[in-house]
């Protein structure tokens, strides 16, 4: 995915390769979406949850979920200013926040409408709900709704989890697994409405910051050091860095980084590493590596679960976190945000959108 990004940038100018790149993207962002429901549907997807702002989260999926309407429905948003945050996996929400529209969009007919809601719910809870005017569901179809893999078929291109069974199971269980309460209510002829209800993180504040607007310095001068034993991902994060003017250290293993730093006079802004590495993993690295620069700052990537990389310790609190798979895109914005201070500072997991997601990559 990270080489089909640069590959659609050097052919931005050709209106055929454009196309076909569009293409790959998007059939390569639906594996990757199934592939993502059913890992967090079987609890394999690393969960860090952090204070969200529920109204910007909606605001920055917007233009996929109009993709994902398409043009035979109308999305439409009614949110509520001032909502409290609430205490959420932001990734995991935007699969919550897709699934439904996704199934809305299935269960409406030509000119119908899906709308995405938020509401205040007391002080304690905000409320995301979606709504459709589309055919609905009789008792026993309900009934059965949130089941995994069950599917009314019939309706929809098939272009989704949701529409492959996922949808409900994996909402169902992602707000089970933050607290959250989720009511279906619907009724044949008469639409579908879902009603998320989440508790709110009480007391904490939320970055304004929304994916892709941490804006780069004119002329980057800091310099990274990339660690990775898989040397497609670290060349690919050489290659995106460097023509985004940074200056990139590159190594394949923990011992190798340490002799890099060692030999390398320079200054040193960030290491980006992997965390399951052999020999030596990511938090021992950057732990021996501080001994030596104490300023250095730490940008963690992973594609393992959580129950594999909890024990390192890198996804305890102020510890910044990318998930893989990712675009290059976050990948610029998590190492600008580490650089300035710009991300929240409770568990930094910053995930793209579920549409743009390239295959899993441990």
């Amino acid at each position: 995915m990270g080489h089909a990004d640069l590959l659609r940038e050097e052919t931005e100018g050709v209106p055929a390769a454009k196309g076909h790149m569009d293409a790959m993207i998007r059939d390569l962002a639906f594996t990757a979406r199934l592939t993502n429901q059913l890992r967090s549907f079987g609890r394999q997807q690393v969960v860090a949850p952090r204070p969200t702002d529920l109204n910007i989260l909606v605001e920055s999926v917007s233009p996929l979920l109009n993709k994902l309407v398409g043009e035979d429905a109308v999305l439409q948003a009614d949110l509520e200013p001032g909502l409290p945050p609430v205490m959420v996996d932001p990734t995991q929400l935007e699969q919550v926040l897709m699934n439904l529209v996704t199934n809305g969009r299935d269960a409406v007919e030509r000119g119908g409408y899906v709308r995405v809601v938020t509401r205040r719910r007391g002080s304690a809870a905000a409320e995301l709900r979606v709504e459709d005017n589309g055919r609905g569901m009789d008792a026993s179809t309900l009934a059965k709704a949130a089941e995994p893999f069950f599917t009314t078929g019939g309706g929809g291109d098939h272009s989704s989890p949701a529409s492959l069974g996922l949808g409900l199971a994996t909402v169902q269980d992602i707000v089970d697994r933050c607290a959250g309460d989720l009511e279906i209510r619907s009724s044949v002829g008469e639409g579908t409405v879902v009603r998320v209800l989440l508790p709110s993180a009480s007391g904490c504040t939320v970055s304004s910051v929304r994916s892709g607007e941490v804006p780069l310095p004119v002329e980057p001068t800091e310099t990274l050091l990339v660690v990775d034993d898989e040397a497609v991902i670290r060349d690919l994060l050489k290659r995106v860095l460097e023509a985004r003017g940074y200056r990139v250290l590159v190594a394949p293993s923990g011992p190798a980084a340490v002799d890099r730093v060692l030999g390398y006079a320079g200054p040193l802004h960030l290491l980006i590493t992997d965390v399951m590495m052999p020999e030596m993993n990511g938090q021992e690295l950057a732990d021996t590596l501080r001994g030596l620069r104490p300023d250095l700052r730490v940008l963690y990537i992973s594609g393992y679960e959580e129950r594999i990389i909890a024990p390192t310790g890198v996804l305890d609190e102020k510890v910044a976190f990318l998930a893989k798979p990712f675009r290059m895109a976050d990948a610029l914005d998590a190492v600008r945000g580490v650089l300035d201070d710009q991300l929240p500072s409770d568990s930094l997991s910053l995930h793209d959108s579920l549409m743009d997601l390239g295959p899993p990559t441990p």
